[in-house]
């Protein structure tokens, strides 16, 4: 039991970095390699040297899974419990063991522990110059000039090294990659492009110092992803053409939700009526709600191409936007049969119950059994064969439906083809009506 005992606080001694402790429980009788050396792991994954030293001593012997326990070591952030446990293997391991463990480091941003493994004998240039790529894309300029003067080529797998700092947004490692001579031109595209997407302007403005080229203006458009005006405008003080391409511009900056680079684009360039309405067509149904507003603000058209952004808006259940679009010009009567049919499964009835009081037309509508029990459980017929005063409209559309009523019994519970029939027919004959009227 005392054994037991030593050996769990030898644990979580080992975890605590308690050296003090560890010698003492040792001396107890504790066994350093107790659970598959189990304190070992412990001050490894903690980063605590000085308790790795007093376990290896005693007798902790990690052998057969040696390149597990350098990784642990790898991952700290100083090399000491690294250079203990490669003194304690006493011979020289081959580089199938070190080279993963020098890529743990370098992942790890351990510059120490890089150092220490390639004076080991891990190659800087393994596995078509990894140790460089990865390096490039956790941002370590201490690793990167370490690699380099240990004769890493930057310019090595097609700029691939240089891209990777660029796509992960690190500045600095990429001006120190260029600064090293790698060169940007004969890949400037990807780099650039990478830079748009991330929005990142003082990346771009790197670049292209560096020699990168623009090599078509409709790169421009890329900017839209992260809504960087900033970038936008680095791109037009560099000269490339804005107003040939500011309708295109706007229509990505909808896409991807970009209203900085949106306002932009129509504030300072000429944006033609058409591009306006297709701009508020996929605005409806793909943007949010600001972007809405600017472009109907801007004089986009709400009932262009047959109201074509509001049945958008009804399709995809934005009726928010679909009041918007309505209030600002929108026609009603452009819906069809299926704008119903999406409102219905919106379930906003008080919507519904406006639209087809508007008018909405409804011939040839053809409801399934489900959806005509739903309509008539959720919605009174009364909101539409009454006037706003109360008064009754169409007599033939109330003695249709109490006639139905009577026969079938309660309408709001049927759920027969007769039903769909009759519901189909009512809204029909009420559409009917109410353009008569209109």
């Amino acid at each position: 039991m005392i054994i037991l005992d030593a050996d769990r606080g030898l644990r979580d001694a080992a975890a605590r970095g308690d050296a003090k402790a560890v010698r003492n429980l040792l001396k107890a009788g504790a066994d350093p390699e107790e659970s598959d050396n189990a304190a070992l792991r412990r001050a490894l994954r903690h980063g605590h040297a000085a308790v790795v030293k007093l376990l290896i001593k005693a007798g902790a012997d990690f052998v057969e899974n040696t390149e597990e326990f350098l990784n642990l070591a790898a991952k700290n952030r100083n090399a000491r419990s690294l250079k203990i446990l490669l003194r304690a293997v006493k011979t020289t391991l081959p580089q199938s063991v070190l080279n993963p463990v020098l890529y743990t480091a370098i992942q790890a941003r351990n510059h120490h522990a890089v150092a220490v493994l390639t004076a080991a004998g891990a190659s800087p240039n393994a596995d078509e110059n990894r140790p460089a790529r990865l390096a490039a894309a956790v941002g370590s300029v201490q690793i990167l000039q370490i690699l380099r003067r240990l004769g890493a080529d930057f310019d090595a797998r097609g700029g691939e090294i240089l891209g990777n700092a660029v796509s992960e947004g690190h500045v600095d490692a990429a001006r120190y990659i260029l600064e090293c001579g790698a060169q940007v031109n004969a890949h400037a595209h990807m780099a650039i492009t990478s830079a748009l997407v991330l929005g990142d302007s003082e990346m771009l403005e790197t670049l292209l110092d560096a020699g990168g080229t623009l090599q078509h203006p409709y790169l421009v458009t890329d900017i839209t992803a992260r809504d960087s005006v900033e970038c936008l405008l680095v791109l037009i003080r560099r000269g490339c053409e804005f107003h040939a391409y500011a309708s295109d511009i706007a229509m990505h900056a909808v896409r991807h939700s970009a209203l900085r680079v949106l306002q932009y684009a129509h504030l300072h360039s000429t944006i033609p009526q058409r591009a306006r309405d297709l701009q508020l067509q996929v605005a409806a149904d793909k943007a949010g709600e600001t972007i809405l507003d600017f472009l109907i603000q801007q004089g986009a058209d709400p009932a262009a191409d047959n109201s074509d952004s509001l049945k958008r808006a009804v399709k995809s259940q934005k009726l928010r936007f679909a009041w918007k679009l309505i209030n600002a010009g929108a026609r009603i009567c452009d819906l069809d049969a299926s704008s119903f049919i999406a409102t219905t499964k919106a379930e906003n009835w008080n919507f519904l119950i406006e639209l087809l009081q508007r008018a909405i037309p409804v011939a040839g509508l053809i409801l399934s059994t489900d959806q005509a029990a739903i309509f008539f459980r959720q919605v009174s017929p009364s909101a539409f064969i009454c006037d706003a005063s109360g008064d009754l409209l169409a007599i033939n559309i109330r003695r249709e439906r109490n006639q139905f009523a009577k026969a079938n019994g309660s309408a709001a519970s049927q759920k027969s083809a007769d039903e769909a029939t009759f519901v189909s027919r009512w809204l029909t004959d009420f559409m009917v009506m109410q353009q008569g009227c209109s």
